[in-house]
């Protein structure tokens, strides 16, 4: 017997184009809520604009100098830089992404079957898309085409309750990040599911791909509540 999906049965929440700054306030916020109660929420958004985010391993020297020519660069590209106390070293988040912040109360789920579920989600809809990924759930954990990223996963527990999520390349400009060291790597290419060949603008696809994603994991298990928002 296979365990039962984590997401499936929980409120989806699309808030459209947000600062990264404030949806991460929400996020934590929303998970400060939910302490001692049994329902989660997942919290799904664009960024409006681009955002170099330090995980933990950034706070260790040995990580600061990894990144630190990185940190630099943001700087000089007028890319905002800022601590997102989750798990991992430096990503970026950028317009064409679509974050995906779940905030899921005690009993603390199985972080790896977390995992897992995000980025089979992320590689349906690559797959929804006509892109064939390949899922890492070991060294470079993440959904690949060839040597490009499309999705990265970064979570946090705190006081038994799981915060943060995953981020997913749609439309996103690959000049952003160009140059960067980006979750453990030297020049990390990112690559986006779903091109300029659907017709769609790039803010279209965000949505659209929040929506498909939204309702393939919540067929996975028990129906669950997509709801349009904005913050």
């Amino acid at each position: 017997m296979t365990d039962a999906p984590i997401l499936a049965g929980l409120p989806w929440h699309w808030h459209g184009i947000l600062p990264f700054e404030r949806a991460l306030v929400a996020n934590l916020d929303l998970a400060a809520q939910l302490r001692g109660t049994e329902t989660g929420a997942v919290l799904m958004f664009e960024p409006e604009r681009p955002v170099l985010t330090l995980g933990r391993r950034a706070a260790k020297p040995e990580g600061r100098r990894t990144i630190a020519s990185t940190i630099a660069a943001c700087e000089r590209r007028g890319i905002a830089v800022m601590d997102a106390d989750r798990g991992g070293l430096a990503t970026l988040h950028a317009p064409g992404q679509l974050v995906v912040f779940v905030a899921l109360p005690p009993p603390t789920p199985s972080i790896p079957r977390l995992v897992a579920e995000l980025l089979e989600g992320a590689r349906a809809l690559a797959g929804e898309c006509g892109v064939d990924a390949s899922l890492d759930l070991c060294r470079d954990v993440g959904l690949w085409r060839d040597a490009s990223k499309l999705a990265s996963v970064g979570l946090r527990i705190r006081d038994r309750v799981v915060l943060h999520g995953m981020s997913i390349n749609i439309a996103i400009d690959p000049t952003f990040s160009a140059g960067l060291t980006l979750c453990g790597h030297d020049a990390l290419d990112f690559a986006s599911i779903q091109p300029h060949v659907t017709g769609l603008t790039a803010q279209e696809a965000v949505a659209d791909a929040a929506i498909y994603l939204a309702r393939h994991l919540r067929m996975r298990g028990a129906a669950g509540a997509s709801t349009r928002s904005h913050a």
